[in-house]
């Protein structure tokens, strides 16, 4: 009967050297570093239409309505203010005008105010409750971003009284401008 020698047991001493001398001779070096990133200042606006419905001229009382609203979405802690601009028709944000379809020159004054859905953090009017303008600091919604959407209910008047043609009036386009 002949006997080989397996070969693995001539392998097994070379390799427990080889991993030996290894972890003896290893030597290590180091350095630190940073990992960074700047979160930017960063807004998103949506501004939905307004759309009034039909105003009775002979009524006595204005027309009120608040079927609309500006979405806004700014990073975490982004102080900003919410305006809204006089308008494609009017003189100023206090001098609000629609005018009649076709090549009319009717108008219809209206006045436009905010109001928030759910107060949001760090909300605050400034005098936008009344006539939202775009002034920062004196007529625009002022807010403090969450990293949501927060939901500005925009209000509408059209004075009472206003005695014009029959037709559709419309102001387009109004402009929603967020400053941060």
């Amino acid at each position: 009967m002949r006997y080989i020698k397996p070969a693995f047991n001539a392998v097994l001493p070379i390799l427990a050297f080889l991993s030996f001398s290894s972890s003896v001779s290893a030597a290590t070096v180091s350095d630190t570093f940073e990992v960074r990133v700047t979160v930017a200042e960063v807004c998103e606006v949506t501004a939905n239409d307004l759309d009034f419905g039909t105003y009775d001229p002979l009524d006595a009382l204005p027309l009120i309505s608040g079927l609309a609203s500006i979405d806004v979405t700014c990073a975490l802690l982004t102080p900003h203010n919410v305006g809204i601009d006089a308008g494609q028709n009017g003189t100023g944000v206090s001098d609000r005008k629609m005018i009649i379809d076709g090549a009319g020159t009717d108008t219809i004054d209206y006045t436009l105010g905010c109001a928030i859905n759910l107060p949001p953090l760090g909300a605050v009017l400034t005098n936008c409750a009344t006539n939202w303008g775009n002034t920062v600091g004196t007529d625009t919604f002022v807010g403090l971003g969450t990293g949501l959407p927060i939901p500005i209910i925009m209000t509408g008047t059209i004075p009472a009284g206003q005695n014009v043609p029959i037709g559709t009036y419309r102001d387009n386009p109004v402009t929603a401008t967020v400053t941060f």
